[in-house]
């Protein structure tokens, strides 16, 4: 466990490091005095893409979460059907890994 946690934030730092360059800090919020706060980082990656960090030590846990924004609320006029089409996409089976693998993989998260 702790290895894995370890591999984890390894890569998250090289990653980190790796798009240093390419990002713009967008917003930083710190905790001051006894305000009920929570510190985060936001930034805008050079792709366009959101990065908020916030760091809690309290726990050896790292926590990676990937929101998507899509729906018909953000399609455009002559552009829709793109969420449903995305939706099939990112659950779609491919040869290297077959949909038993994903849902055996999903059945152990939900079981943690």
């Amino acid at each position: 466990m702790k290895q894995r946690v370890l591999l984890l934030a390894a890569f998250l730092m090289a990653f980190s490091v790796m798009v240093i360059g390419q990002t713009k800090l967008v917003e930083k919020v710190t905790k001051t005095g006894n305000e009920l706060v929570i510190p985060y980082e936001k930034y805008e990656l050079a792709n366009g893409l959101t990065l908020i960090v916030h760091e809690d030590h309290s726990d050896p846990v790292v926590h990676v979460d990937v929101t998507y924004h899509v729906g018909s609320a953000r399609e455009e006029i002559g552009k829709s059907g793109f969420a449903h089409f995305f939706e099939h996409m990112m659950f779609q089976e491919v040869i290297m890994w077959p949909m038993s693998n994903i849902l055996k993989l999903y059945q152990m998260q939900v079981a943690h």
